[in-house]
C-alpha cells in the first residue's frame, strides 16, 4: 500500500475526520516510516558490524596471516563501521526530531481548532434560533478577537430579531383591533345595506346602482374584517375546535347550497361518510376551496371524499378539482400566503387574498394539512386531509 491510500484508510478511521483527522494521520505516517527506516538502518549497522567482528574473529581464531592488502584495508573496514554507526544515530535523531517537530505542529493546531470548533457549534445555535448563545473569550490575542466579533454579531442579531418580532406582534395587534374596531359599524352598514336592497326597487335607476354597489362594497368589507379576526385568534393561539359529528356529505351540499353553487359543482360524495370536525370550520375550508375554483378554474369543479387507513386512525380525505389552467409553480409556492393574488396586477379582485390562508390554518388546527397540486389531465386540485375520528 502507497503512503497516499494508506493515509486515507487511517483518515477514514471514526473519530479521524476532517483536517484534524488529516493531520493526525499525516503524523502516524511519518512516524510509521521513520520508525520502519530507522529500525531498517540500525538492523542493516548491526548485522554489518557483526560480520565484521566474525570475520576478524576467525582469523584470529585461525591465526591466519593477514596479507598487505588486508591489512591495508582495515582502516577502511573501521571508517564505513564508524560511518554506519553514525548514520543510525543521525537516522535515530532524525526520527526523533521529526516526532517532535509533528507534535508540536498538532499541539498549536489543536489550539486553533478547538476555537473554531466551538464557534461552528455557537453559529449552529444561532441557525437553529438560539440567539442568546454566546462564547467565552480568553487571551488578547487574534482568536479571542475572532470570539468577541461572534459575541458581538450574535448580540446584534438577537437585538434585531427582537425588534422584528416586537413590529411583527405590534402590527398583528393593530390589525386585531382595528377589525375588532370596525365590527360594530360595519354591523350597522350592513343593515342599511340591506334595506337599501330591499327598497333598490322604488329607486330610480341611479340610486338603485349606487345602493347596489355600496352593498356590495359593505358586504366585501366585512368579510374582509371577519378574515382579519380570525386570523387575529390564530395568531394569539386562542382559535379552538367545537367538533361534531358530521355526515360529510349534508355538510358539504350545505355549504354549497347556501352559496349558491349547487348547480356549479358535482359533488359526488359517499352516503354515511361520518366524521369528527367542527361545523363551522369544514364549511369555511370547502367554501374556500370550492369558491377559489370557482373564480380562478374551469368547469366542472367536482368534490371527492373518502376514507384512508384502519378504523381509529382513519383519515378523511377531501379533494376540489377543477380543469382550469392549472397552479403555476410561482403560484403554488405561494398559494397559502396572506393577502396573496396570483394576478398582482388585480389589485382590485373579488377576494382578499386570506381564504387559502385561513382554510389550510383551520385544516392545522383540526392536525391536518392542505396541499395544493395540479391534475394529470390539466387543472388545480386542493386536496385536505383530517382525522376522520376529530
Amino acid at each position: 500500500m502507497t503512503a497516499g491510500p494508506l493515509r486515507s484508510s487511517i483518515a477514514r478511521r471514526p473519530g479521524l475526520t476532517g483536517f484534524r483527522g488529516q493531520l493526525i494521520a499525516t503524523f502516524l505516517l511519518v512516524a510509521a516510516i521513520s520508525a520502519v527506516a530507522a529500525m531498517m538502518v540500525t538492523y542493516v549497522s548491526l548485522n554489518y558490524l557483526d560480520l565484521f567482528k566474525i570475520d576478524f574473529a576467525m582469523r584470529r581464531a585461525v591465526d591466519l596471516t593477514l596479507s598487505t592488502t588486508e591489512v591495508a584495508l582495515r582502516p577502511l573496514y573501521r571508517t564505513l563501521g564508524r560511518g554506519w554507526f553514525l548514520f543510525t544515530v543521525a537516522a535515530a535523531a532524525t526520527t526523533l526530531l521529526v516526532s517532535v517537530i509533528v507534535s508540536l505542529a498538532l499541539l498549536a493546531t489543536r489550539r486553533v481548532l478547538k476555537p473554531i470548533g466551538r464557534v461552528s457549534t455557537a453559529a449552529r445555535r444561532l441557525a437553529a434560533g438560539q440567539f442568546e448563545t454566546r462564547l467565552d473569550v480568553r487571551g488578547s490575542d487574534e482568536l479571542a478577537d475572532l470570539l468577541r466579533s461572534f459575541n458581538e454579531m450574535a448580540a446584534a442579531l438577537q437585538h434585531h430579531v427582537q425588534e422584528l418580532r416586537t413590529m411583527e406582534s405590534r402590527a398583528r395587534r393593530f390589525a386585531a383591533d382595528v377589525s375588532h374596531e370596525l365590527r360594530t359599524p360595519l354591523t350597522t352598514m350592513t343593515a342599511v345595506a340591506d334595506l337599501l336592497d330591499e327598497e333598490s326597487r322604488d329607486l330610480s335607476p341611479d340610486a338603485a346602482v349606487a345602493a347596489s354597489l355600496v352593498s356590495k362594497e359593505t358586504r366585501s368589507l366585512t368579510r374582509l374584517v371577519d378574515d382579519l379576526v380570525e386570523i387575529s385568534r390564530f395568531d394569539a393561539g386562542t382559535a379552538a375546535l367545537v367538533l361534531d359529528e358530521v355526515d360529510l356529505a349534508s355538510a358539504v351540499q350545505a355549504t354549497l347550497r347556501a352559496r349558491g353553487w349547487t348547480d356549479q359543482v358535482s359533488c359526488p360524495l359517499p352516503a354515511d361518510l361520518n366524521v369528527r370536525v367542527d361545523p363551522r370550520r369544514l364549511d369555511v375550508i370547502v367554501a374556500n376551496l370550492v369558491g377559489n375554483a370557482l373564480r380562478h378554474g374551469a368547469p366542472p369543479v367536482a368534490v371527492h371524499a373518502w376514507l384512508d387507513g384502519r378504523p381509529g386512525t382513519q383519515r378523511l380525505t377531501v379533494e376540489v378539482r377543477d380543469h382550469g389552467p392549472g397552479l403555476a409553480p410561482e403560484v403554488r409556492e405561494h398559494v397559502f400566503d396572506r393577502f396573496y393574488k396570483a394576478d398582482a396586477a388585480r389589485t382590485r379582485s373579488e377576494g382578499s387574498g386570506l381564504g387559502l390562508f385561513i382554510a389550510r390554518e383551520n385544516a392545522l388546527l383540526h392536525g391536518g394539512d392542505l396541499r395544493a397540486g395540479n391534475l394529470p389531465t390539466g387543472g388545480a386540485v386542493f386536496t385536505l386531509v383530517l382525522p376522520a375520528a376529530g
